[in-house]
């Protein structure tokens, strides 16, 4: 029975590296795809319009209902090109910090023969604000690595485990919010873009 049990523990670790990698290079794809068709779409508003007359405001014309929805269509697309780029940043921060964490753990364990927890890490509350700072300074500096110095000191290095933990939730949650926010603006952009033609 023993055996059994161990056997379907190793059976649902297997599917749980399975699906994580689907969801990661599915992830990838999926901001990919939506970077170039938000690209593409303003670009082909680029080449509809004179970008640089379309934000000029002429008092002595008419209110052209038509040009501000083109012009809220662009700053949609545009918009959603920006979280895009931000999406791919924090991702690839992300990853960088998943390749240290496991690098940690392995120095970790040949140091003092113990293995950290693997359970899930989790915020008791989900903030946008917690997302956006723990981003910035991600970017701003290396402060949250661990040093070789740090592995010495055990208690030091559990604290700071911990907290390298948390910033990679951080991250992958701010991953996912930019990507809704990508698909939502260019949807917006595209709803804009067809009311503009349409009045």
């Amino acid at each position: 029975m023993k055996e059994n049990t161990n056997d379907l523990i190793e059976d649902y670790a297997e599917r749980h590296r399975f699906w994580t990698d689907k969801v990661i290079s599915q992830f990838a794809s999926t901001t990919n795809l939506f970077f170039i068709l938000s690209a593409g779409f303003l670009a082909y508003l680029a080449s509809q319009e004179n970008m640089e007359n379309l934000f000029k405001i002429d008092f002595d014309l008419a209110f052209d209902i038509s040009k501000m929805f083109f012009a809220l269509a662009a700053i949609s697309a545009l918009m959603s090109v920006i979280f895009s780029c931000v999406t791919e940043l924090s991702r690839l921060h992300d990853l960088r910090l998943t390749r240290h964490t496991l690098w940690i753990r392995k120095k970790s364990y040949q140091k003092w023969k113990k293995s950290f927890p693997d359970d899930y890490v989790d915020f008791p509350t989900k903030s946008l604000s917690l997302e956006i700072k723990y981003f910035i300074t991600t970017l701003k500096h290396r402060k949250y690595f661990i040093t070789d110095k740090d592995i010495e000191n055990q208690e030091k290095l559990k604290v700071k485990f911990d907290q390298l933990r948390k910033r990679n939730l951080m991250l992958v949650r701010f991953s996912w919010r930019c990507l809704n926010y990508q698909i939502l603006l260019l949807t917006i952009s595209l709803i804009l873009f067809a009311i503009s033609i349409w009045i």
